[in-house]
């Protein structure tokens, strides 16, 4: 067990996200995080071998089950939440790395980066139920919507975006964009965000904005190098996207501008996950063996400010 070494950026408030904390926990290991509120102190409270290669991780928070895709060994390995253990290995695709969480009916989407496939995961059985096509390299992003029950995957080598329907288990639109990679969607404005494009003319470093009724491209927000992963606050309707210049850029669901910059540690790119109850956000940095925790402070009016704001 280990405590969270404080860094200088805690007092650092930056446009109304606040650095708070640097996790490193064990290298080469899943390690489970604790935090305390009232301290902010962060700690990894357990380590726990999975597959070869985890890449992906998707938390069920009614089951306590969390999902982790292991790209090198073709499996799923399901966690207890509450004992901290794997309780089973499901055989996926070829690849898998990005996974979604589905609470309607406990369906888990696996993305299968190298034959093509989505895997759908009975959460109950623990067992995969069907296999859907969605194109070459879905490597990281798949997304469910709640409300609509669609899902969403960045199919980087066909340059499209499929949308599951979860009652059927099949495509029912696709999407064009320039290499999609990642793939976030905030449930109440029905409203998809789409990280891609590798900077050739046409093809700029962008996140695109998708209106969920529709399917269409609604706004494009430039990026000034290669972004990753994105994620999204639904509770302040602002999105998180992470890219090369080893910062987070802020933008605002409303404007679908860019409100804010905020750097973090080296090679931001593995992962990014907001809690929204408490406006924290958590950036992997993949050099650095770190986690950087980010406090927003533009919090919803019913939600407390906490001392690092209020410092702020």
């Amino acid at each position: 067990m280990r405590t969270v070494q404080r860094t200088a950026a805690l007092l650092l408030t930056l446009a109304g996200l606040t650095p708070v904390a640097s996790i490193a926990p064990a290298a080469s290991a899943s390690a489970v995080l604790s935090a305390d509120a009232a301290s902010n102190s962060i700690r990894v409270t357990a380590t726990i071998p999975v597959g070869d290669g985890p890449f992906g991780a998707a938390v069920n928070p009614q089951t306590g089950k969390i999902y982790v895709a292991n790209r090198f060994s073709n499996t799923v390995s399901v966690i207890d939440g509450h004992a901290n253990q794997v309780t089973a290995t499901i055989p996926a695709g070829t690849g898998p790395y990005g996974i979604a969480v589905s609470r309607w009916k406990n369906i888990i989407y696996a993305a299968n980066s190298f034959d093509g496939t989505v895997s759908v995961i009975n959460g109950r059985a623990s067992q995969v139920t069907t296999t859907i096509p969605v194109g070459r390299f879905p490597l990281y992003g798949v997304a469910v919507n709640p409300r609509t029950k669609t899902v969403y995957v960045a199919s980087a080598g066909t340059g499209m975006v499929p949308v599951i329907s979860q009652r059927t288990n099949k495509v029912i639109a696709t999407i064009p964009l320039a290499a999609p990679f990642w793939v976030a969607v905030n449930p109440r404005t029905d409203t998809v965000y789409v990280t891609g494009g590798f900077g050739n003319p046409g093809q700029p470093f962008a996140l695109s904005v998708i209106n969920g009724r529709t399917n269409k491209v609604v706004a494009t927000v430039r990026l000034p190098k290669q972004p990753a992963e994105v994620a999204v606050n639904p509770r302040t309707n602002t999105a998180y996207a992470v890219y090369a210049s080893n910062k987070v850029a802020v933008i605002s669901g409303q404007t679908n501008k860019i409100v804010a910059t905020v750097p973090v540690g080296r090679s931001p790119f593995t992962g990014i996950a907001v809690n929204p109850h408490t406006s924290t956000i958590y950036v992997a940095n993949l050099f650095d063996n770190t986690v950087s925790v980010l406090l927003a402070c533009n919090k919803p009016p019913a939600a407390p400010r906490s001392a690092a704001c209020q410092r702020g």
